[in-house]
């Protein structure tokens, strides 16, 4: 488990941006050495720096747990905001009653996209932030088991690293999450409650 680290809460968050939902995408994270996992996401927003969709996952197959709480568990959504040229993606994360619960990064190669597919590969590490500042980076002991097995090469154990630490100081200096995230809504919920209408039979 990581270290719990303290600060101020999350900036606001304006909500003058409005979300349109699209089309369905499906992204498929690759988790070496040789898991994938697919989800439908619904595009909401596309522009030259980053690419924002929604889901809604009613089968989450693990509470979701930072150190001893447990953030998520059951039924939750998210709005995913992932970079073209950055290691790392945010994901707001929303439980059963749409309620938000933090920032969850992934440390990941830059997404890629083609027509409806959007890939990746996880990078073992995670940073989860809560509305009250606190934070932790979480499954380093992975990362580092990772990198002993030789599952990634040295560029890619470098970036990771980067990228952790660029996350890392854009939180403690209260930067974070990023502007591009700020600028949108962080509790959007008729954007939520739409698509969890379009995931239900």
């Amino acid at each position: 488990r990581g270290l719990v680290h303290r600060r101020g809460r999350l900036p606001p968050v304006s909500v003058g941006h409005r979300f349109d939902i699209t089309k369905d995408l499906t992204f498929e994270y690759s988790r070496l050495p040789d898991e994938v996992v697919r989800w439908r996401h619904w595009k909401l927003f596309e522009d030259g720096e980053v690419l924002v969709s929604a889901f809604y996952d009613p089968e989450l197959p693990r509470p979701l747990k930072v150190g001893d709480e447990v953030i998520l568990e059951g039924t939750f959504a998210g709005i995913s905001y992932n970079f073209w040229d950055k290691w790392y993606n945010v994901i707001s994360v929303y439980d059963v009653d749409l309620e938000f619960r933090g920032y969850y990064s992934d440390i990941l190669t830059p997404v890629q996209k083609t027509w409806t597919l959007v890939t990746s590969t996880d990078l073992f590490l995670d940073v989860f932030v809560h509305p009250d500042g606190r934070w932790q980076v979480m499954d380093e002991q992975e990362f580092e088991e990772a990198v002993g097995k030789g599952l990634m090469d040295e560029g890619i154990v470098r970036n990771a690293r980067a990228a952790l630490e660029e996350v890392s100081r854009m939180v403690e200096a209260g930067d974070w999450p990023p502007a591009i995230v700020r600028r949108m809504p962080r509790e959007p919920a008729r954007t939520l409650r739409t698509v969890r209408d379009l995931e239900r039979p």
